[in-house]
């Protein structure tokens, strides 16, 4: 059974909370609230990294040629922020 939570946007704007370093977006340096990977292996929120494609063409930690259509969702690291946010803000995952 899978069961989608959409992650409060709320979230990436919280700077008091411990925040696991892998959980952060490299280009807007918050929370990443739908995160993206690419072919090299980096995650990048989404927003943030198809506005850097726009302007750059390139992946902004490789200096790689990247589109758009490169990119793929990161279901495993939005779960694991998922069940961050659910432990560290007292919520309760739904059942």
């Amino acid at each position: 059974k899978c069961v989608c939570v959409v992650i409060p946007e709320w979230v990436a704007d919280l700077h008091s909370w411990q925040v696991p370093t892998n959980f952060m977006c490299p280009i807007s340096h918050s929370v990443m609230v739908n995160p993206a990977i690419t072919p090299n292996g980096n995650s990048f929120d989404r927003l943030a990294i198809e506005r850097s494609i726009d302007l750059n063409k390139k992946d902004p930690l490789t200096g790689a040629r990247l589109r758009k259509y490169h990119l793929r969702p990161n279901r495993d690291l939005r779960a694991l922020i998922e069940d961050w946010i659910f432990h560290e803000g007292g919520l309760v995952a739904p059942a």
